[in-house]
């Protein structure tokens, strides 16, 4: 998208046209026109004052740019979330002005009442005395001052909680303003002369670099379905430019810029032997020789080659304020998938549903947080690895609830064994019963286990496991189905083992 720009004494008006975020860097680029005649100094204003003076960049066809400078601006009108924040901060501070001198006449009313109330027995004695006034009538009169008395009081707490909520919201608007303005007013402007070859309207291209003040990071939202997973592909970009982007490109690029691209110097380039190193001894306060301590290796640094450098181009121009945070939508694309539902009913009931993807596309997937749905319903967080084209990735994407686990003790015993060495003996017989109330057949990964015994003095026999297992490991004690359960389909597995150990020992799970 093109700007045209008005001469208004030769300051170009401009907007962002495209920005590139690399890690740690933003190079904005700007796009103007403008009919020359003649040789004109022009400027582009209410830049960003964060910009690198050194990466300033103009550029246009047929037009030839002279001298350039870069110095402090400012802005001739402040923006409308100045004069926003502006009007709220005024609005509260009236507000709260207002319910301070609500309290002083509360105050007031509450000494006056409270005298009265404090001279009212003496007042009484008299005027019942002389029979001016009936007790009924004194009775209705000190209600009323103790009714009204407490009516001041709860609305004096009110203003009270009101005025405290409202004083921290006029802080953080004071704070906010404070923040944007420390932005805002740090501005720069660059000038520079144009010497067109001949008259006409030429388009100026500028562009700059501003560190640290633009961050993305990949975000995902992913929902499974039966047969494949949706990957959303968001981008999160954060900036505080200083500048507000309108219907901007925007590019997202892995490369790191140098901050310094000098060639480097010629030096010379050594070739040496290497000197032996000789054992070093140090004198002991007794006069004897012990051997020196050696110094910590140096740990080498691990590389990881991750190719060149990727760069995404929103699908859309977007628009984001300088100071906020938005997601945009790099892609929306289904992949190929493979499901299994993982089942570890000693730790928990729960069947986790467990995806591994192929990415079939021509993108890398970075790493970042995620969010997981299973038909369209959300089941929690995970993080993805970078993923990068025709690799898999196993996905844990959340617990379904259609498959019910169930495992619970049915028989337990206890017994004491031996004449001379005795022993206790524990018995254990779990059953675990798992239920398929989805609509599909379920591929099932189940894991059962029994304890291993870290010391010869406890014993541990597996009594029965029923039915077969797929896989056993002995190492972890662990017994491994796999199985696919049909809808409404049930598979129940029974394991016993029995633990025995001597009677003085007090055993522990971990």
């Amino acid at each position: 998208m093109i700007f045209y720009l008005f001469l208004i004494n030769l300051t170009l008006s401009s907007q962002v046209n495209s920005v590139t975020i690399y890690p740690h860097y933003a190079v904005i680029l700007r796009k103007a026109r403008i009919f020359l005649e003649k040789k004109e100094i022009l400027t582009f204003a209410g830049l960003s004052g964060f910009l690198e003076d050194n990466s300033v960049k103009i550029k246009s066809k047929d037009l030839k740019i002279g001298e350039v400078t870069i110095k402090q601006g400012y802005l001739e009108e402040p923006p409308l979330r100045v004069k926003e924040l502006e009007r709220q901060i005024k609005k509260l501070a009236n507000k709260i002005n207002n319910w301070e001198n609500e309290k002083l006449v509360i105050k007031s009313e509450e000494e006056f009442l409270s005298s009265i109330k404090l001279a009212s027995p003496e007042i009484i004695s008299k005027e019942l005395l002389m029979g001016k006034i009936s007790p009924e009538s004194w009775e209705r009169a000190l209600t009323f001052l103790t009714t009204k008395l407490a009516d001041l009081k709860r609305r004096n707490l009110l203003l009270e909680d009101s005025l405290n909520e409202t004083k921290k919201q006029l802080e953080a608007l004071k704070k906010e303003l404070q923040d944007i303005k420390a932005i805002i007013e740090n501005k720069k402007e660059v000038s520079f002369e144009a010497i067109p070859e001949k008259a006409g309207e030429y388009e100026i291209e500028l562009s700059y670099n501003i560190p640290n003040a633009v961050t993305f990071s990949p975000y995902y939202e992913i929902n499974t379905d039966d047969n494949f997973v949706n990957f959303n592909y968001y981008a999160k970009i954060y900036q505080k430019t200083g500048e507000d982007w309108e219907n901007a490109l925007v590019s997202l690029n892995t490369a790191k810029i140098l901050p310094i691209t000098i060639a480097p110097e010629i030096t010379p380039y050594y070739v040496d032997w290497e000197k032996p190193i000789y054992e070093k001894r140090i004198p002991t306060e007794k006069g004897e020789l012990k051997e020196a301590p050696l110094l910590a290796e140096k740990e080498e640094v691990k590389t990881f080659e991750t190719g060149i450098s990727l760069e995404y181009l929103l699908p859309q121009r977007i628009s984001l304020k300088s100071g906020e945070e938005k997601k945009f939508l790099i892609k929306s694309i289904n992949l190929p998938a493979e499901f299994e539902y993982f089942i570890y009913p000693r730790k928990d009931n729960n069947a986790y549903l467990q995806a591994k993807i192929f990415n079939n596309s021509d993108l890398v997937f970075l790493s970042g947080e995620a969010l997981t749905y299973i038909k369209n319903n959300y089941t929690g967080k995970t993080l993805i690895k970078n993923i990068a084209p025709n690799e898999t990735l196993q996905l844990n994407v959340g617990v379904d609830e259609r498959i019910k686990v169930e495992r619970k003790l049915v028989k337990y015993l206890i017994k004491k064994e031996g004449v001379f060495d005795k022993k206790e003996k524990q018995e254990f017989n779990y059953q675990t019963k798992i239920e398929n109330y989805s609509l599909k057949e379920r591929k099932l990964k189940i894991v059962e286990q029994m304890p291993i015994s870290q010391t010869e003095a406890i014993k541990v026999k597996l009594i029965k496991i029923e039915p077969k297992p797929n896989l056993i490991d002995e190492n972890l004690g662990t017994f491994t189905y796999y199985k696919n359960l049909k809808p409404n389909e049930k598979f129940i597995i029974n394991l016993s083992y029995s633990i025995e150990y001597p009677i003085d020992y007090k055993i522990i799970f971990y």
